[in-house]
């Protein structure tokens, strides 16, 4: 254990290994997913990797409650307006919330759409496992803002490994997916719960001091409400289409979109490394007024984003169909054109994720809500029309239009809010 917590807690450049395993366990958590359903394709039927699909895409949505878009807010409160008790107060309820919300509705789905009790527990487990990242998300955000990036990452990155090593020990020996995401989601809990007492009282983060007030929680809430909104319809907006699969499509159908729209996260997740590590930084450049440094690193942001997506592009085009394929042990020939759209999209998420977060740091949440919550809107009124109509094709173009007219309005809206800026300073 003295050897683990060394590990945790001591790195030779804090700035550097903050960098580095903020990288890595960005991209172990963002290929969870894609690994685990790699297993299942090549050890389970296309039925259950249908079931596995809807199960990730009701867990990532809901992950959205827990979270409730606090950790920039959090990680930027430069001024401690609210204290560590405050935020991991709040935390405490939106993950009883996330647990509460996911149980009702995948019950209701279950009813209404049909489900089996087999795919039931699963979809329900597989949110439950995902309430740990929310919860300690609360404590790594406290180490981020003292500077402290490395250790939550590497806490993060050893649990999303050990855990994926886990799963696919279980699928392959068990060969049952109910059993093998009920004992890598109590697996989970453990490991989660002992990192946290591993580093959090030689982090010093405050929890038990002072006295909990519960109009600040409550105030909290109401600051980052439109961060939460903007996180969680930035979410459905990706699931409308595959919720509209599940109710005029099988279980085959989802797999194959899942199949086709796993590149989506593969230029936003590039993104958060490049600006994670600049979160404080970049947040102390508008406290202080440094404008044309601030707007300079920012656009610097933009072209990396720009430049990511060419080449995600580029690979696509030349590989993403072999690749794909020999992955999923699936022909995915007939959907070439389709998995090229998607990189597309992905280029136009990650445009919108850089605003997002320069409008956090301006703190202007209301508006960042306000995208989302129009292109939710416009997905919720015509998903299902189009995927019953076009089926997979329908469901891919719908999703690119929503990323690109959320992206063109963010930048309209960051480019209003500068020059409003530039006015009243």
């Amino acid at each position: 254990m003295n050897k683990l917590k060394n590990f945790l807690m001591t790195s030779k450049n804090i700035t550097h290994s903050g960098a580095f395993w903020n990288m890595v366990s960005g991209m172990t958590s963002a290929f969870q997913s894609v690994i685990m359903l790699i297993v299942i394709s090549h050890v389970l039927g296309m039925d259950m990797r249908g079931i596995y699909l809807l199960g990730n895409t009701s867990s990532n949505l809901f992950l959205f409650i827990g979270k409730f878009g606090m950790r920039p807010y959090q990680v930027s409160d430069l001024k401690d307006e609210y204290s560590f008790r405050d935020y991991h107060m709040s935390r405490v309820i939106s993950c009883a919330a996330m647990i509460m919300v996911s149980v009702v509705y995948t019950l209701y789905s279950a009813f209404t759409v049909g489900y089996s009790p087999f795919k039931t527990g699963v979809v329900i487990l597989m949110c439950m496992m995902r309430v740990a990242e929310a919860y300690e998300d609360v404590y790594y955000g406290d180490y981020q803002k003292k500077g402290r990036l490395d250790i939550g990452a590497k806490c993060m990155a050893l649990r999303v490994i050990s855990t994926i090593i886990l799963f696919i020990l279980l699928v392959i020996v068990s060969r049952n997916l109910l059993f093998s995401v009920t004992v890598s989601t109590i697996y989970t809990f453990v490991v989660m719960t002992v990192f946290i007492l591993i580093t959090r009282e030689t982090l010093d983060t405050g929890s038990g001091k002072g006295k909990l007030i519960a109009s600040k929680v409550v105030k909290l809430f109401l600051a980052v409400m439109p961060l939460f909104l903007a996180n969680f319809f930035s979410s459905y907006i990706g699931s409308a289409p595959k919720y509209s699969i599940d109710r005029f499509m099988d279980d085959k159908g989802q797999a194959i979109y899942g199949y086709v729209t796993m590149p989506v996260f593969v230029v936003g997740l590039l993104s958060s490394f490049i600006f994670n590590p600049i979160m404080v930084k970049i947040s102390r450049m508008w406290a202080e007024r440094e404008k044309k440094q601030f707007i300079r690193l920012f656009l610097k942001q933009l072209f990396y984003v720009l430049v990511i997506t060419v080449v995600c592009l580029i690979g696509a085009y030349a590989i993403g169909v072999p690749v794909m394929s020999l992955l999923y042990n699936t022909d995915l020939a007939p959907y070439k054109v389709d998995i090229l759209l998607i990189v597309v999209a992905s280029g136009f998420m990650g445009l919108a994720g850089i605003f997002v977060n320069a409008l956090t740091i301006m703190r202007h949440q209301k508006l960042v809500c306000s995208g989302y919550i129009l292109c939710a809107a416009v997905a919720f009124i015509l998903s299902d029309m189009i995927v019953r109509k076009h089926e997979l094709r329908g469901a891919v173009l719908f999703y690119l239009a929503l990323l690109t007219l959320l992206s063109l309005y963010y930048a309209i809206v960051f480019m209003i809010v500068y020059k409003k800026d530039d006015k009243t300073h």
